[in-house]
């Protein structure tokens, strides 16, 4: 049998090589399966790596610089991106400033494969293909990163789809210089480019069907690599898989999203694209975004465990409704019966917490909601429900998508709709 070396191994045998090794790794028993799903190629046109969410491209020239450890940390990122369904989440927010956007979910990542592999198995690259990577932003969510580089960029214009390609609809290329820098110090390429692409027009050229199988599969095998690593004893680098499909995310983010993706979805009836991200949330949110949110409710309970926290729900969905833009808010307070109901057209969005008047202290009856809503004609895009989950009676009856905000009450389940639960120590 002869070895093949490093140096006389082609550009797609140590894209292969490198695969297996991760695959075959205990630490990585989880996410194998991962590996194998889409192709994954040498291609000549691109000059550092690439994914559209479902396959992987590798330009040959950094493939045959890295070394093998730098090679598995960034297939290992490629199938992160792969992992979290960052081609169907962040789209919006790619459009919005590319090249942010890009930065935002490579500093996550980053931060996770060098905690995963402080033995070396697989390390970041370093200079020419240098990516990023800062301390400041542990802990913190894509969307809290994305946040934070647009408070800390004011005067750079958005980049449009397609980033330094200059709204050409292009992944971006990698043709900045990284700065010096190593994990750890806070530098790395502040250009979003690094050794990482972020195909988002391919992945927008993938038809919705094989999307969606897409992902299936995904949660599937991730699903069977957390068991087989639960038999092994592993345990994975990547932490549990409940870890990994419900992960802590903060309410208000939660809220903002819902919002934004469930309400202005054109197609926000179909749930073609569910966000990943919230499924452990139990939240399904449409990833489209082109069309004017027309009507929200908002249907806080008045019961005397709630009441105290109705103002800081209120404010935060007016700051909510402030960046959507939503042509009405309809407010319905209810225990047993609907005991208000305020009406806000958009010019009065930013006098929602001020003239509202919490009505109620009753019973905690939702099942009269729904009903009230059809005799006056409101037909809401979506209905954001804020209670303790100590209801009586029925929770179907819903004609648009629900979100429940429920306040520290973990046992509150219902197949009507997804919850939000709220621990009101975080409020």
């Amino acid at each position: 049998m002869v070895t093949l070396s490093v140096k006389t191994q082609t550009e797609e045998q140590r894209l292969d090589r490198a695969a297996f090794t991760i695959f075959s790794h205990d630490k990585y028993t989880e996410i194998a399966g991962t590996l194998m799903i889409g192709d994954r190629s040498i291609d000549d046109n691109i000059s550092t790596a690439c994914t559209d969410g479902l396959n992987e491209k590798y330009g040959r020239e950094m493939v045959s610089k890295l070394t093998d450890p730098e090679l598995r940390y960034v297939i290992l990122h490629e199938n992160r991106h792969k992992i979290y369904k960052h081609m169907d989440i962040y789209e919006d927010i790619w459009k919005e400033d590319s090249r942010l956007a890009n930065m935002a979910m490579d500093y996550i990542i980053n931060l996770e494969i060098s905690d995963e592999n402080k033995d070396g198995f697989a390390t970041m690259p370093t200079g020419e293909y240098q990516g990023l990577y800062d301390e400041q932003y542990r802990g913190m969510t894509v969307m809290q990163v994305y946040d934070t580089l647009r408070k800390q960029s004011p005067t750079q214009p958005p980049n449009g789809p397609g980033g330094d390609e200059r709204g050409t609809g292009k992944p971006l290329t990698g043709t900045g210089q990284p700065q010096p820098g190593r994990p750890g110090d806070g530098n790395g390429n502040d250009n979003g480019n690094g050794f990482d692409e972020h195909d988002f027009d391919g992945a927008s050229a993938i038809d919705e069907a094989t999307k969606q199988a897409k992902g299936t599969e995904i949660d599937q095998v991730l699903r069977q690599g957390a068991i087989a690593a639960g038999k092994l004893g592993s345990g994975g680098a990547i932490g549990s898989i409940k870890e990994l499909l419900e992960p802590q995310v903060d309410w208000r983010e939660v809220l903002r999203e819902f919002v934004q993706q469930t309400c202005a979805g054109k197609d926000f009836g179909t749930w073609s694209k569910p966000n990943r991200r919230y499924i452990g949330s139990g939240i399904y949110m449409p990833s489209t975004l082109s069309e004017k949110v027309e009507e929200l409710v908002l249907a806080p309970d008045t019961s005397g465990s709630v009441l105290r926290y109705i103002d800081k729900f209120l404010s935060e969905m007016a700051g909510i409704c402030n960046s959507v833009r939503p042509d009405k808010v309809r407010i319905l307070y209810w225990d047993t019966k609907i005991k208000g109901d305020e009406s806000y057209e958009l010019e009065r969005i930013d006098d929602l917490t001020k003239s509202t008047t919490p009505m109620g202290g009753g019973g905690t009856r939702v099942s009269i909601v729904p009903p009230y809503m059809r005799e006056q004609g409101i037909r809401p895009q979506a209905v954001i429900v804020f209670t303790d989950g100590e209801i009586t009676g029925k929770l179907d009856g819903w004609d648009c998508p629900v979100l429940w905000c429920v306040l520290d009450n973990k046992g509150f389940d219902t197949d009507t709709g997804r919850i939000l639960h709220i621990e009101t120590k975080n409020i």
